[in-house]
C-alpha cells in the first residue's frame, strides 16, 4: 500500500533518542521471522489465562516492512536530515521512541533535565506530524480504507507487543510462587549442610 508522505527533520539529538528503538524493533522483526522469540510472552503456551493479552494480534507483511523502511530511513539521512515517511511509519517511530526510552530507564536519574526535555519534545513532533500524515492518508484512501489499513496496523503492533516485545515475566501465579519459594528454601537447606559437613 502506497500512502502519502510527509516531511519530518530529525536532528542529531533527536536521532539518538529514536535509533536505540528502530534497533529493537529492527532485530526483533529480524528474529521473529528466523522462526525464534526469545522476548515472546513469557506464558505464552503455558498458561492461557496469563497470556491472553493482544487478543488481535496478527502479522502483516506490510506493516512489518515499514518498521524496515522507516529503520533505513532515519539511518541513511542525508545532511539535511530530513526525511519523508507516511503516517505508519511515524508510528512506528513512536514506537521506537517508548522503546528507546524503556531500554535506557536504567539511567533515568543521570538523564538531565534538558534531555528530558528534548524527549518530551521530539514525541509531540512525531504526534503532529502524525496527525498531518493521517488527515493526507485519509484524503488519499478515503474513510473506509483507511480504517482498514489502521485496523492492520493496530493488530500488527499487538502482535509485535506479544512476540518480540515482552521484557520480564510478569503475574507470577501463586502455586509458582509457592514453588519457587519451596526450591530456594531447599537450596539454602542443601547449602547449611554442605558447610556442616
Amino acid at each position: 500500500m502506497i500512502l502519502p508522505t510527509t516531511r519530518v527533520t530529525i536532528n542529531l539529538p533527536e536521532y539518538e533518542l529514536l535509533s536505540p528503538g528502530l534497533e529493537i524493533l529492527a532485530n526483533g522483526l529480524a528474529t521473529a521471522k528466523l522462526g525464534a522469540f526469545p522476548r515472546r510472552h513469557a506464558w505464552d503456551r503455558i498458561d492461557a489465562g496469563l497470556s491472553d493479552i493482544h487478543r488481535d494480534r496478527a502479522y502483516d507483511e506490510g506493516m512489518a516492512q515499514r518498521i524496515v523502511s522507516t529503520r533505513a530511513k532515519v539511518i541513511g539521512m542525508t545532511a539535511t536530515r530530513k526525511v519523508r515517511v507516511d503516517v505508519f511509519q511515524i508510528s512506528a517511530a513512536a514506537v521506537a521512541l517508548r522503546l528507546g526510552s524503556r531500554k535506557t530507564a536504567a539511567q533515568a536519574v543521570a538523564r538531565s533535565s534538558d534531555t528530558i526535555r528534548k524527549y518530551d519534545a521530539f514525541v509531540r513532533k512525531l504526534e503532529k506530524h502524525r496527525k498531518r500524515a493521517r488527515r493526507k492518508a485519509v484524503a488519499d484512501l478515503g474513510p473506509i480504507e483507511f480504517a482498514k489499513a489502521a485496523e492492520s496496523w493496530r493488530k500488527f503492533n499487538q502482535w509485535a507487543r506479544y512476540h518480540f516485545l515482552q521484557f520480564k515475566c510478569e503475574n507470577l501465579p501463586s502455586s509458582l510462587r509457592r514453588l519457587n519459594s519451596t526450591h530456594a528454601h531447599g537450596r539454602r537447606s542443601f547449602s547449611t549442610s554442605e558447610r556442616s559437613d
